[in-house]
């Protein structure tokens, strides 16, 4: 589905991804964890070269991703920490802008599209509204059904929840937990640990921009080998 080979990326001196090899299946879940700054976020977005790797290939489906980049971003949708709805457009036309405007449909099976994923987020009744009255929550499940309207083939999640009220956290989940049942190929950064726990396939510890270890399903929680990732489950886990 997408690989990384060997990709590292600097900010200026500072050396942030250090020779990153990952291989994500297609219908795999894969949870990235780790402190902050450890290289999470940039790793994702690498995957579609929302920052380019200074070195390395990044692979998606066997086409390697500066050469087809805007045909390739069709397929991978992601949703941020922080919304980015347009303020301007209602909550259907924010939803249905991007397949109109790259051409993927036509205005009546974008909004068909629109109403599906909204009933689907339990939001049909705010179709006509603007994201300025919406709650957090609300804006969020907004956001993943805009990425979902492009019918992506890969969908990245960078700290989606971490933005939100506790209370707005489980609906926002939810929403993921039932794209995991649909099969929906995911990279989720997250700090989520009992999240990351229940539904991911491979649970993957960076640190200081490498990939220190990772395991299958909740075996990183249990039985973690490296004393850096013992170190970070120690402090964020509750046992």
């Amino acid at each position: 589905m997408i690989e990384l080979i060997d990709v590292n990326k600097f900010f200026g001196d500072k050396h942030v991804l250090k020779n990153i090899n990952l291989k994500i299946e297609q219908g795999e879940v894969v949870a990235l964890i780790g402190p902050s700054g450890s290289g999470k976020s940039t790793t994702l977005r690498c995957m579609n070269f929302m920052e380019r790797p200074t070195s390395g290939k990044v692979i998606f489906e066997g086409k390697t991703l500066d050469r087809n980049l805007h045909k390739i971003r069709e397929q991978i949708g992601m949703v941020f920490q922080h919304f980015h709805l347009f303020p301007h457009k209602t909550v259907l036309e924010n939803i249905t802008l991007a397949p109109v405007l790259t051409e993927k449909m036509n205005e009546e099976a974008a909004k068909k599209i629109g109403m599906e994923l909204l009933e689907r987020m339990g939001l049909v009744d705010k179709k006509n509204d603007y994201p300025s009255s919406l709650s957090g929550g609300q804006k969020q499940r907004i956001a993943i059904a805009r990425s979902l309207a492009m019918t992506p083939r890969l969908m990245l999640f960078d700290e989606v929840t971490s933005a939100l009220d506790p209370e707005m956290v489980g609906e926002v989940l939810n929403v993921m937990k039932d794209l995991v049942k649909e099969g929906m190929t995911m990279v989720v950064v997250t700090h989520e640990m009992a999240f990351a726990k229940q539904v991911s396939d491979r649970v993957i510890f960076m640190a200081d921009g490498e990939i220190v270890e990772e395991g299958v399903e909740d075996e990183l929680f249990l039985y973690p080998q490296k004393e850096r990732t013992r170190d970070f489950l120690s402090k964020v886990l509750e046992y």
